[in-house]
């Protein structure tokens, strides 16, 4: 109504506000910020004719008891009532459906608010901050009913809060949220909280269990006070029971939990919960003290954060490098042949599931029925189990244990083949009466095959052969985990969905979910706990009303949805890890040497490029092996751009105190050779031979006189360790009597091609040009 208009305008020009502020036609006040000192009721009454506030909206020091009022207003920036000691009440606002910010504060006899009945059910993610402090009269947020997010600080310290009541959809908070200094017993109304983007202030309550926050996943350490915070615990004498905490993870370097040094938790989070795997800090208020962190959970003293506590056959420290993808991480795993693991022999275990089998059962991690296996070839198992199956047992599953994609699975129900999963393609047998023999042929069969495809350490598992129960339901679930955290997963269904840790699909092939798929999540984070991998993929199925783990999988192939964030997590995680380990990463373009290539950019960041003549640019990396004469020979690659002379390099760098002159006695001829050294040469638009294009060469000293066992270990080691030169690589033969030898050992293809587990099917060896050949002698020679 406008019939009080000239009251209103005077009331406006009384807080300086021009009429011209005012929109009669939309009722809207265009203003950076109403401000109301001292307002009294006939005030609030005349200004409840705004509709909306295209700004801030300050009530400050109110003399009004009950503030009544702005009963039109729907639509306000930031409303601000503040340090107005006598009111004891706030009933209006009801036609409030949005705003940025609200603040309550210093109002000393406030003891009920309620208004706003409309606000947080409009509106219920606030943009903005809540900040309801220093209410010394307030018992209750009923009002807040219908909130589910704010995207900046949540205060509600120094209130005489006894309950939460209005807090029940709360799900997340983007900065800190402060509980502290109220008369609150429990939080049972937080339980859908999963996410607070700061610290978590809880101090000086009457708390007696963390009871409501167990579905809290995450916080984060920020400065309070100039003092590093993520939960403060102190000043509730009678709590007792923090399990609750179990599943936080904080997000960044350490997790300060504050406490007075006389509490005593009888309940705390297990060793293996997140919370625990958290590298935690135990202070008193004062940080006078910095206590045990077997203080606030079941654990050693200070332990190792899950971006430390990780097992040596999954570390690669020395060859991770900013900015990784995920496919040169498979590749450093040695997927393909690859990369560094074969000198870590223990990560067969992870590739073994009879070994997994045990693994989990001793942590009494629920996992696939298994009836019986064997680590033998050649024994009895398939007689007992055809001595089973006349005694009634019609329905199994027998596979091998080491191979992944449900290769080597045979599943047979009511005596009959069937599939061995939804998606797989049907054996021969399929609908066929169970054949023994079949099985064993099959089996065995399964062990001869080559499994490069994956990675080399699924042909060095023991032979073992496992029968299961049969499980129909044969959805599976599978999880990437990047230290210790979930980055997606997906359905083993038609189509493979894919979704992200939170369960959204993010692939163009819809699927359904199933019920359990939180419960296989949280299996699944468990069990990376124990495995301590910095990524691993875990399957999960369902199986007698519960999720059971099927397989552990080291080197799995994920799904390409999520492959970019696997890298990133990877990235930040290593990143976080030397940081705490007070390590540097691998530099490419500055550091002297590194033992990996990953990529042609860092191949070239490495190469030095040489004019040989008019028309042939030299693009040439030279490495030196050392220790050929020992099990283990390592190999460097030289950044070339700054180490041209291989004798320089290994006293200097590699520091080995040595004279040039026995330096070429160890490292030419193989009379006493303990080092080879040459250079990996790119050419530009390739070396076509036999109709195939080669772009990578192998070149040693024209001094030098390299035996055919040395050409090998060569060719195999930078096989492993450039992984830019698959398919493309050839050897360069200078002599053409070096070239007739060679050409008529007729096995050294064929070992070469065995030795690198290359899938070529042959190994070019080139005899140069003579011109050519010329000029590359004179450019190496005595460049040693």
């Amino acid at each position: 109504m406008l019939e009080n208009l000239d009251d209103f305008f005077k009331t406006l020009q009384k807080y300086n506000i021009s009429k011209e502020a005012f929109d009669k036609e939309t009722k809207t006040l265009n203003v950076e910020s109403l401000v109301l000192k001292k307002v009294d009721s006939l005030d609030l009454e005349y200004l409840s004719l705004i509709e909306i506030i295209d700004g801030d909206l300050i009530i400050d020091g109110t003399i009004v008891k009950v503030l009544d009022c702005f009963s039109n207003l729907t639509s306000v920036k930031k409303l601000s009532i503040i340090n107005s000691n006598r009111l004891e009440s706030i009933v209006g606002f009801n036609s409030l459906s949005s705003l940025t910010s609200l603040i309550i504060t210093d109002n000393t006899q406030l003891n009920k608010v309620f208004g706003f009945n409309k606000l947080f059910f409009s509106s219920p993610n606030i943009k903005g901050v809540i900040k309801i402090i220093n209410n010394t009269s307030l018992k209750s947020i009923a009002f807040l009913r219908g909130l589910k997010s704010v995207n900046s600080s949540f205060y509600l310290h120094n209130n005489i809060l006894e309950n939460l009541e209005g807090l029940e959809k709360l799900e997340k908070v983007n900065a800190s949220f402060s509980l502290s200094s109220n008369n609150l017993k429990n939080l049972k109304e937080l339980n859908s909280l999963k996410h607070v983007d700061g610290m978590l202030g809880l101090i000086n309550n009457q708390l007696e269990s963390l009871d409501g926050i167990e579905n809290l996943e995450h916080l984060k350490t920020v400065k309070w006070n100039n003092k590093l915070r993520t939960i403060t615990l102190s000043g509730n004498d009678n709590l007792k029971d923090i399990k609750a905490l179990s599943n936080i993870v904080e997000s960044s370097n350490s997790c300060v939990v504050i406490v007075d040094s006389t509490q005593e938790f009888l309940h705390k989070p297990d060793q293996d919960s997140l919370f625990s795997n958290n590298n935690i800090i135990v202070k008193t208020v004062n940080e006078t003290e910095i206590l045990e962190k077997s203080k606030v959970c079941k654990a050693a003293p200070n332990p190792k954060s899950r971006f430390i506590d990780i097992r040596d056959e999954f570390i690669l420290d020395e060859h991770w490098r900013p900015g990784i993808k995920y496919y040169d991480y498979t590749y450093l795993r040695g997927r393909e042949g690859y990369g560094v693991q074969l000198e870590r022999i223990s990560l067969v275990n992870w590739q073994d599931k009879i070994y997994i089998h045990h693994f989990l059962k001793q942590y009494n991690i629920p996992s696939m029925p298994i009836i019986f296996y064997s680590h033998r070839q050649e024994d009895d198992f398939f007689d007992k189990l055809k001595i089973m199956y006349e005694n009634g047992l019609k329905s199994f599953v027998v596979k091998v244990s080491h191979l992944a994609n449900s290769n080597g699975v045979y599943r047979i129900k009511d005596g009959k083949f069937i599939e061995a999963n939804d998606i797989a393609i049907k054996d021969k047998m399929y609908g066929k009466d169970v054949d023994f023999e079949y099985l064993k042929t099959e089996i065995n069969n399964r062990w001869l095959e080559n499994q490069q495809e994956e990675d080399w350490s699924s042909m060095m598992v023991n032979p073992g052969v496992i029968l299961e129960e049969l499980i129909e339901d044969s959805v599976e679930l599978k999880f990437s985990i990047v230290f210790g955290e979930v980055v997606g997963f997906f359905m083993r269904v038609e189509g493979f969905p894919t979704f992200d840790k939170d369960g959204k699909l993010i692939s163009t092939n819809e699927g359904v979910l199933p019920h359990w798929w939180k419960e296989g999540k949280e299996l699944a984070l468990k069990v990376a706990k124990l495995v301590k991998a910095d990524h691993i993929r875990i399957d999960v199925f369902y199986y007698n009303n519960q999720a059971i783990i099927n397989e552990i999988t080291w080197n799995g192939g994920e799904r390409s949805e999520y492959t970019s964030m696997v890298s990133k997590k990877l990235n930040e995680g290593y990143a976080k890890r030397l940081k705490l380990l007070g390590k540097k990463s691998v530099d490419v373009k500055n550091d002297p040497y590194v033992e990996r290539v990953l990529s042609k950019e860092e191949y070239l960041l490495l190469a030095k490029q040489s004019n040989l003549d008019e028309n042939t640019i030299l693009t040439q990396c030279k490495f030196i092996i050392t220790g050929v004469d020992k099990t283990q020979p390592k190999l460097y690659w030289m950044n070339t751009k700054k180490y041209e002379n291989y004798y320089e390099f290994y006293k200097n760098v590699l520091k080995n105190d040595i004279d040039k002159k026995e330096f070429e006695s160890i490292s030419l001829g193989d009379k006493s050779r303990k080092n080879i050294v040459g250079t990996l040469v790119y050419h530009e638009k390739g070396i076509q031979i036999d109709g195939k294009e080669f772009n990578y060469g192998i070149y040693f000293l024209p001094t030098d006189s390299i035996s055919l066992s040395y050409i090998k270990l060569v060719f195999s080691m930078i096989y492993h360790r450039a992984m830019v030169v698959k398919e493309t690589l050839f050897l360069n033969i200078f002599d053409e009597l070096d070239f007739e030898i060679i050409s008529k050992n007729i096995n050294f293809k064929n070992d070469l091609q065995d030795d690198i587990k290359s899938k070529n099917s042959d190994i070019p060896i080139y005899l140069v040009e003579k011109d050519f050949k010329n000029s590359l002698e004179n450019y190496l020679k005595g460049s040693i």
